[in-house]
Protein backbone atom coordinates (compact mmCIF):
# COMPACT_ATOMS: atom_id res chain seq x y z
CA UNK A 1 0.00 0.00 0.00
CA UNK A 2 0.91 3.35 -1.16
CA UNK A 3 -0.19 6.37 0.68
CA UNK A 4 0.59 9.58 -0.75
CA UNK A 5 -0.86 12.79 1.64
CA UNK A 6 0.11 16.32 1.98
CA UNK A 7 -1.49 17.41 5.00
CA UNK A 8 0.36 20.94 4.99
CA UNK A 9 -1.96 21.74 2.50
CA UNK A 10 -5.03 20.29 3.52
CA UNK A 11 -7.21 22.47 5.57
CA UNK A 12 -11.28 21.98 6.15
CA UNK A 13 -13.88 21.51 8.78
CA UNK A 14 -14.57 17.87 8.40
CA UNK A 15 -15.79 15.78 10.34
CA UNK A 16 -13.02 13.29 12.07
CA UNK A 17 -14.78 10.48 12.90
CA UNK A 18 -17.11 10.34 9.75
CA UNK A 19 -13.52 11.21 7.92
CA UNK A 20 -12.21 7.50 9.79
CA UNK A 21 -15.38 5.70 8.50
CA UNK A 22 -14.66 6.60 4.81
CA UNK A 23 -11.26 5.63 4.94
CA UNK A 24 -12.05 2.42 6.52
CA UNK A 25 -14.62 1.22 4.15
CA UNK A 26 -12.57 2.60 0.97
CA UNK A 27 -9.21 0.90 1.81
CA UNK A 28 -10.79 -2.45 3.51
CA UNK A 29 -13.55 -3.22 0.10
CA UNK A 30 -9.27 -2.29 -1.92
CA UNK A 31 -8.19 -4.71 0.38
CA UNK A 32 -10.65 -7.59 -0.24
CA UNK A 33 -11.12 -6.78 -4.13
CA UNK A 34 -7.32 -6.83 -4.75
CA UNK A 35 -5.30 -9.22 -6.42
CA UNK A 36 -2.44 -11.48 -4.83
CA UNK A 37 0.36 -9.22 -4.53
CA UNK A 38 -1.48 -6.42 -6.01
CA UNK A 39 -1.15 -2.86 -5.25
CA UNK A 40 -3.63 0.01 -3.40
CA UNK A 41 -2.38 3.74 -3.49
CA UNK A 42 -4.42 6.46 -1.10
CA UNK A 43 -3.86 10.07 -1.94
CA UNK A 44 -4.75 12.69 0.03
CA UNK A 45 -4.01 16.41 -1.87
CA UNK A 46 -5.81 19.68 -2.92
CA UNK A 47 -6.44 20.30 -6.66
CA UNK A 48 -5.88 23.49 -8.90
CA UNK A 49 -9.21 24.29 -7.94
CA UNK A 50 -8.55 24.06 -4.03
CA UNK A 51 -11.00 21.27 -3.89
CA UNK A 52 -9.43 18.47 -1.21
CA UNK A 53 -9.45 14.86 -2.60
CA UNK A 54 -8.82 12.19 -1.70
CA UNK A 55 -8.27 8.97 -3.97
CA UNK A 56 -8.10 5.18 -3.19
CA UNK A 57 -7.49 3.29 -5.96
CA UNK A 58 -6.26 -0.68 -6.29
CA UNK A 59 -5.14 -3.16 -9.27
CA UNK A 60 -7.56 -5.38 -7.89
CA UNK A 61 -10.63 -7.70 -9.96
CA UNK A 62 -12.58 -4.21 -10.77
CA UNK A 63 -16.40 -4.30 -11.82
CA UNK A 64 -18.13 -4.30 -14.84
CA UNK A 65 -19.23 -0.78 -15.88
CA UNK A 66 -23.21 -1.64 -15.70
CA UNK A 67 -22.91 -2.01 -11.81
CA UNK A 68 -21.09 1.57 -11.30
CA UNK A 69 -24.08 2.96 -11.03
CA UNK A 70 -25.71 0.69 -8.45
CA UNK A 71 -22.75 -0.25 -6.06
CA UNK A 72 -24.01 3.03 -3.52
CA UNK A 73 -27.50 1.25 -3.24
CA UNK A 74 -27.90 0.10 0.38
CA UNK A 75 -27.55 -3.65 -0.03
CA UNK A 76 -26.48 -3.47 -3.24
CA UNK A 77 -23.53 -6.71 -3.68
CA UNK A 78 -21.42 -6.03 -7.86
CA UNK A 79 -20.52 -9.79 -6.86
CA UNK A 80 -22.84 -11.72 -5.33
CA UNK A 81 -20.67 -15.20 -5.58
CA UNK A 82 -18.45 -13.02 -3.44
CA UNK A 83 -20.48 -12.53 -0.86
CA UNK A 84 -19.60 -15.49 1.19
CA UNK A 85 -16.04 -15.17 0.72
CA UNK A 86 -15.80 -11.61 1.35
CA UNK A 87 -18.35 -10.78 4.01
CA UNK A 88 -20.42 -8.05 4.24
CA UNK A 89 -24.29 -6.80 3.64
CA UNK A 90 -23.59 -4.33 0.92
CA UNK A 91 -23.78 -1.30 2.83
CA UNK A 92 -20.31 -0.57 3.32
CA UNK A 93 -20.69 2.32 0.29
CA UNK A 94 -23.51 3.50 0.83
CA UNK A 95 -22.99 4.73 3.90
CA UNK A 96 -19.55 5.49 2.54
CA UNK A 97 -21.60 7.98 0.12
CA UNK A 98 -23.86 9.56 2.89
CA UNK A 99 -20.86 10.27 4.91
CA UNK A 100 -19.62 11.93 2.20
CA UNK A 101 -22.60 14.49 1.25
CA UNK A 102 -23.54 14.68 4.45
CA UNK A 103 -20.58 16.89 4.53
CA UNK A 104 -20.96 18.77 1.19
CA UNK A 105 -19.17 16.04 -0.82
CA UNK A 106 -19.10 13.96 -4.02
CA UNK A 107 -17.76 10.33 -4.48
CA UNK A 108 -17.27 8.99 -7.86
CA UNK A 109 -15.91 5.79 -9.32
CA UNK A 110 -13.86 4.47 -11.86
CA UNK A 111 -13.17 0.67 -13.00
CA UNK A 112 -12.29 -1.70 -15.46
CA UNK A 113 -12.56 -5.49 -15.07
CA UNK A 114 -9.77 -7.26 -14.36
CA UNK A 115 -7.85 -3.88 -13.95
CA UNK A 116 -8.79 -2.58 -11.05
CA UNK A 117 -11.21 0.09 -9.24
CA UNK A 118 -10.69 3.91 -8.30
CA UNK A 119 -13.01 5.58 -6.33
CA UNK A 120 -12.21 9.37 -5.53
CA UNK A 121 -14.17 11.72 -2.64
CA UNK A 122 -13.76 15.65 -3.26
CA UNK A 123 -14.53 17.79 -0.67
CA UNK A 124 -14.66 21.67 -0.73
CA UNK A 125 -11.80 23.71 1.44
Amino acid sequence: MILKCNAEDIDANLDEESLKHVFINLIDNAIKYNKLKGSINVECYKNDKGRIIISVADTGIGMREEVLTKIFEPFYRADKHRSRETGGAGLGLALVKKLVEKQGGTISVNSKLNEGTTFCVEFSP
